[in-house]
């Protein structure tokens, strides 16, 4: 079990001592350890799906193992869930609320530019150009 960076109690251990071949006492060990723990190549996983840069304090919240049979599974459904809101993905800023919420950003903006037009206008430049990227991004992947 300490192949997998999993800390076994002697408990668990006592269950696969046993007469067997080693490579089908691995794959018990292995089939037994995954579902109760969480790997830092698992949390970076989801963090690369959800376009986030993983942070160690990220990361140290999801990894580690318990004797739950659910940990893992857990563990992982409640990172995604608190990443996905940390980072746009290519695929979440490109979808048409958020093209239509940028719009209505730049129309505000043009609108206080009336008003103000030296405080807002490097804002509304640069809103612009977000604009512009998100529609040929989107356009090129349609």
């Amino acid at each position: 079990m300490r192949t997998f960076g999993y800390e076994p109690t002697d408990e668990q251990v006592a269950q696969f001592v046993a007469q067997v071949k080693e490579t089908t006492q691995q794959d018990a060990i292995s089939k037994y350890v995954d579902p109760r723990q969480v790997t830092q190549a698992e949390v970076q996983a989801i963090a690369d799906e959800e376009g986030l840069t993983l942070t160690e304090a990220l990361a140290a919240t999801y990894i580690g193992q318990s004797e739950a049979e659910n940990f893992q599974a857990e563990q992982l459904a409640t990172a995604r869930a608190e990443y996905d809101p940390l980072a746009t993905t290519l695929e979440e800023a490109t979808s048409s609320s958020q093209i239509r919420a940028i719009r209505l950003h730049l129309k505000s903006l043009r609108n206080s530019l009336r008003l103000k037009p030296k405080k807002h206008k490097p804002v509304l430049s640069v809103l612009t150009s977000i604009h512009g990227k998100l529609l040929r991004k989107r356009h090129k992947s349609s």
